[in-house]
């Protein structure tokens, strides 16, 4: 079983939380992405336990976001209302909108509001 961690560097400008999707993001400096891989299908399910279980024991230390395209698409709307914090119901809003019938809405989904 091949499984490992990663942290990385975040490169961003000066800008405001308002101006950006992920307030969480002006306070960090690093993103850490727990992949858990094996080119084995059978080893699929201790893989996924394991790299669940390493997320649960480091989250009570971040900062409460999340990096989209890091997130799996099982951690549900409080985590994914968590990363984009205040902006969320500005996103849902234009949805609401730009796409009512929610056409765009392939991983980490930002339903239009009601």
């Amino acid at each position: 079983m091949r499984v490992s961690d990663g942290v990385e560097p975040i490169k961003r400008c000066c800008v405001s939380a308002a101006s950006i999707e992920f307030p969480w993001f002006l306070g960090t400096t690093w993103s850490m992405v727990i992949p858990g891989i094996d080119p084995d299908p059978q080893k699929a399910g201790p893989v996924t336990r394991w790299t669940k279980a390493y997320w649960e024991a480091v989250h009570p230390f971040d900062l409460g976001g999340a990096y989209l395209n890091f997130m799996m698409d099982d951690e549900g709307d409080a985590r994914l209302k968590a990363a984009y914090g205040d902006n969320y119901e500005r996103l849902a809003t234009l949805k609401k909108t730009y796409d009512p019938n929610n056409l765009f809405r392939v991983n980490q989904n930002i339903r239009p509001a009601a």
